[in-house]
């Protein structure tokens, strides 16, 4: 069943509560390394989960494994403050991070079979508004939201500031909340806080060249201003797409192309013809996987 593009909802969504450590957490500062603090990594990245239903209220067993979970994850029950500088910093209050149960009147098939984005209505399904730029400081680091749907299955929404964590540590922070709602006494990875192993050198010594991080010496030639007003969209390419794509490749690239070089570089030929590039100018790019 193909998801309908006119699918709208409400979720009646309860008051927000604190979900605090279920134990005991250490006090104190935890600094973020140079990468973490960037202002770029300001936001809070959004992800939804669907799942049938396991039976049980799925916002009660959620909200007691993330208070479990919390214990040794303890950085994210706090808050971050902002130093003189800039400089961004963890302050372990123990505080906990928002926690909103919701209903609404949908079923888990209306989604449609391929649960990809667009996902319809996605705003009801978090607890704040999608946004490539937030204040991070002083304000809970986690945002949670379970959505029992009319199926019996539920809906996870998560929003989480980027300082604190990429997409592997947040994989890795939910896998634990999951091994604790299964019953496990402690997660099978433990975390460990060493933020100090990707601070910059003082003063710094540079090995290498890093020419991408150098102004542009032509301004006239910098296709992408700062004031440049920008719409945001996205694109999913499913199997067929990449199976296209892979069959423009020289045969001798074919097998040894992951599917991350064969778009970025895909993106990257289609973003230089859109903005005009001649074959010898040269520009910024930055691509992570």
């Amino acid at each position: 069943m193909a998801a309908s593009s006119s699918l709208a909802f409400t979720a009646r969504r309860g008051d927000p509560e604190l979900v605090a450590p279920a134990g005991p957490t250490p006090r104190g500062l935890r600094r973020l390394s140079d990468i973490d603090d960037q202002r770029s990594f300001r936001f809070y990245r959004s992800i939804i989960y669907f799942y049938r239903s396991g039976g049980g209220d799925p916002a009660r067993v959620i909200r007691g494994a993330l208070a479990a979970a919390l214990v040794h994850y303890y950085p994210i029950a706090g808050r971050i403050r902002e130093l003189p500088g800039g400089k961004l910093v963890v302050d372990c209050t123990g505080e906990g991070v928002s926690f909103v149960e919701a209903d609404a009147d949908v079923s888990l098939e209306e989604f449609g079979d391929s649960l990809c984005p667009p996902i319809p209505c996605a705003g009801e399904l978090l607890t704040l508004p999608e946004s490539n730029s937030a204040v991070v400081t002083d304000r809970p680091l986690l945002y949670v939201q379970v959505t029992r749907l009319r199926c019996g299955g539920f809906v996870f929404g998560t929003q989480i500031c980027h300082n604190l964590v990429d997409a592997a540590g947040i994989t890795q922070f939910w896998q634990a909340v999951g091994e604790l709602a299964q019953g496990a006494a402690a997660p099978s990875v433990r975390p460990v806080w060493a933020r100090e192993l990707l601070d910059a050198r003082h003063p710094p010594r540079p090995a290498y060249d890093h020419p991408e991080y150098e102004p542009a010496s032509d301004e006239a030639s910098d296709k992408l201003r700062p004031g440049d007003e920008l719409v945001h969209r996205r694109f999913l390419f499913g199997p067929d797409d990449v199976a296209a794509l892979r069959g423009q490749l020289p045969a001798r690239l074919g097998p040894r192309c992951s599917r991350f070089l064969l778009l970025s570089a895909f993106t990257w030929r289609c973003r230089t013809a859109a903005l005009g590039y001649a074959p010898g100018d040269r520009g910024p790019v930055h691509v992570r996987p």
